[in-house]
């Protein structure tokens, strides 16, 4: 196997139940799934991922919050985690306030709208 999927949910919300395990034995019936914390964090190998691989992950989940990544096994050490702060890392949303901070707000507020319907085609570009 050349990738690794990790599957991530917020611990605050919905976990990752029996259910899900379940299905995601069921998804990917090859692969030994690596429970890295109860509820909330899964990995398992992967061939080289296509676009089949990621909707079966998500068809997995079944509307459950979480967050899908697949990394390649080559080179792979885990020491930075990179995730999306508001309402996942803490509990209320603040990019917007820290925007207002620096005098970005609007120009922020618009990127975040943006990333909120799923729209991943921008680009930031500096002043």
């Amino acid at each position: 196997m050349t990738h690794i999927l990790s599957i991530i949910a917020n611990p605050a919300q919905t976990p990752l139940d029996q259910d899900f395990r379940d299905a995601l034995h069921l998804t990917f019936p090859d692969n030994a799934v690596t429970e890295l914390a109860p509820g909330i964090a899964y990995e398992l190998p992967i061939a080289k991922p296509n676009p089949k691989t990621y909707a079966a992950a998500k068809t997995a989940l079944s509307d459950r919050p979480a967050d899908i990544n697949i990394v390649p096994v080559a080179n792979r050490r885990k020491r930075l985690l990179i995730a999306d702060m508001d309402s996942t890392i803490i509990e209320q949303e603040c990019i917007d306030e820290i925007a207002d901070y620096a005098g970005k707000r609007d120009e922020i507020a618009d990127i975040t709208e943006r990333a909120m319907r799923g729209e991943a085609s921008w680009i930031l570009t500096p002043p």
